[in-house]
């Protein structure tokens, strides 16, 4: 990278520019022009080299969101047949006849991932999976994830501008007066988390993970996850998982909070046999919570601020005078 920086300063010098700060709004020198072979070289080894080092060392799931030929790999479920396969990989024709995708085209999906350093190929033609493609196995929630934002949130995108201008949509504050909803059709009152409520395992890996110092609070500390999440509590997943020392009462609608009773049996039934995990049916917009807890975790990031009022003077009504409120909002 430093090698090819300074042949680009050097052949900027050389035409008597400097290389302009990206706070700058003049347009650089060669955005315009085509550079000549020596300068493009460089640009595109310092382009690769970076490219390299943020695959190294960024979460790939957030990496590989934006990447259109994700879900056609997932669809067509490359990357478990590569799984079989090993280091070696396998050839584009036999994922063609795995597939159902021709070979040549399939060929070009794969390169193109290869350079976003998902996928290697091993050979000419032949590929083999990597840290990145595995996380795309059918098996995976991260698969499921990046699934539905590349083919929801990407006819979403071509709704933004369409949202924006409309004379209801455009001016509102409903959260789901956006193209989003509009791609789904949203009933008003839902939340994101209607969308994705049928796949509860994506559902409970898609936490925020809170920066509280949860190690140091006293044992059998309650927190009392406001709301839920479909029903899921999927803060609590995590939380439950790294502090032994805490206990949670997940509060919800009867629906979700069935939903939520189901995936914690399925999948942390120690959690609900020990009592440190709870669920509660209730409606954050009729009352209060359970009162008197020492922790309230409330995600608000998908409500209008007349709901936010709401769910809120109900929450106070339910703290003590040592009682802590942790809201999470986007």
């Amino acid at each position: 990278i430093t090698l090819a920086v300074n042949v680009i300063k050097s052949e900027y010098a050389k035409k008597g520019y400097s290389i302009p700060s990206l706070d700058s709004p003049d347009i650089r020198p060669f955005d315009l022009e085509e550079p000549n072979t020596t300068l493009s070289d460089a640009m595109k080894t310092v382009d690769a080299a970076c490219e390299e080092l943020v695959a190294t060392v960024v979460n790939p799931y957030r990496r590989m969101v934006d990447v259109s030929c994700i879900c056609t790999v997932i669809d067509a479920k490359v990357p478990t047949h590569l799984k079989d396969a090993g280091e070696k990989g396998l050839s584009v024709d036999a994922l063609s006849e795995k597939t159902g995708i021709t070979p040549a085209k399939l060929s070009r999906v794969l390169r193109y991932l290869a350079t976003k350093h998902i996928f290697r190929e091993v050979e000419p033609d032949v590929f083999a999976n990597n840290r990145y493609s595995m996380l795309l196995h059918e098996d995976t929630p991260v698969s499921a994830g990046i699934s539905w934002f590349n083919e929801e949130c990407g006819q979403a995108s071509t709704r933004l501008s369409e949202v924006l201008r409309h004379p209801v949509y455009g001016p509102s504050d409903d959260p789901w007066a956006c193209s989003l909803g509009r791609v789904f059709e949203v009933p008003e009152g839902k939340s994101f988390y209607w969308v994705i409520q049928g796949n509860e395992v994506f559902a409970a890996h898609f936490y925020f993970y809170l920066v509280y110092p949860w190690a140091s609070l006293p044992s059998n500390t309650t927190i009392i996850d406001v709301g839920g999440g479909i029903g899921i509590g999927q803060a609590c997943v995590k939380l439950y998982k790294s502090f032994p020392n805490l206990r949670f009462v997940i509060q919800d609608l009867p629906g979700p909070v069935e939903k939520g009773q189901k995936f914690w049996s399925q999948h942390y039934p120690e959690a609900l046999d020990s009592g440190r995990v709870s669920f509660e049916s209730f409606d954050f917009f009729q009352g209060p919570p359970i009162s008197g807890a020492e922790i309230y975790y409330v995600s608000l990031h998908n409500w209008k601020d007349a709901d936010f009022v709401k769910i809120l003077s109900n929450v106070r009504r339910a703290m003590g005078k040592h009682s802590k409120l942790l809201i999470r909002v986007y």
